[in-house]
């Protein structure tokens, strides 16, 4: 059992490590670097449904974009339908 939450504490330290590094990049180089941190998160396998919501509540607040917002939900929904607790519940 004691593995198992070392298991999960590291994984979520290396989603917490992409989501501030989108953020890192939106802050100092813009829309365009933190997308490009995203398409990095994105080809990850280890990457969960986390990321996208990340990625699309920062479009969503920042840019004030709508439409990327949703098609970025869009994206996260398609990848990870099989998890019951997709993003709606994050």
């Amino acid at each position: 059992m004691k593995e198992s939450k070392q298991g999960n504490r590291s994984f979520s330290s290396f989603l917490q490590c992409y989501i501030q590094y989108m953020k890192f990049c939106r802050r100092t180089e813009g829309t365009a670097a933190a997308r490009a941190a995203f398409k990095k998160a994105r080809e990850d396998p280890r990457t969960t449904h986390h990321a996208y919501a990340a990625a699309a509540l920062m479009e969503y607040y920042c840019t004030k974009d709508k439409k990327v917002a949703a098609n970025v939900f869009e994206l996260g929904f398609k990848k990870f339908k099989h998890v019951s607790t997709s993003l709606v519940n994050d």
